[in-house]
């Protein structure tokens, strides 16, 4: 059975998103001042984006010269539920950042654990990472046999 192949627009995959996903569009921006407990605090400029499903934050690097500072992404479903799909994360990171960026997203060590709201976070970088898979080659195809476990 053949599972996955390089389709016609380049991108490698198995399945498409279960639920339909309108493209993201730009609502406004923002500006707010942080304040932590221990008096310092922090402007912010950030710019919301809707779309029938989510909404998104994206908060710029406060560093202008800095291109490995990332951008910090917030998305929230309206329905509360958590957003899990991958292929809608990735269109999220193409439509607010670009298809060139790449995304990552932090499981932090339970000290720095932040968990108030069914939210994910991702930090989009504007440069290659060095992690991931390397694309596959034009009409790559994966066969997969299943062996059921006794």
């Amino acid at each position: 059975m053949n599972l996955r192949t390089l389709d016609g627009t380049g991108v490698f995959s198995a399945q498409r998103p279960c639920v339909p996903m309108e493209k993201m569009r730009y609502i406004s921006s923002r500006v707010e001042t942080l304040a932590f407990p221990d008096g310092t605090s922090l402007l912010t400029n950030y710019k919301i984006w809707h779309n029938n499903l989510y909404a998104v934050a994206v908060y710029e690097p406060n560093v202008e010269s800095d291109d490995y500072a990332p951008t910090h992404v917030t998305v929230q479903r309206f329905d509360r539920q958590p957003a899990r799909d991958w292929r809608h994360l990735q269109q999220i990171k193409n439509d607010v950042c670009g298809p060139d960026w790449e995304a990552v997203e932090l499981y932090p060590a339970q000290s720095r654990v932040v968990d108030l709201t069914n939210t994910t976070h991702l930090w989009v970088y504007r440069n290659r990472l060095d992690i991931g898979f390397e694309p596959p080659e034009e009409g790559f195809s994966v066969s997969v046999t299943t062996t059921p476990l006794s």
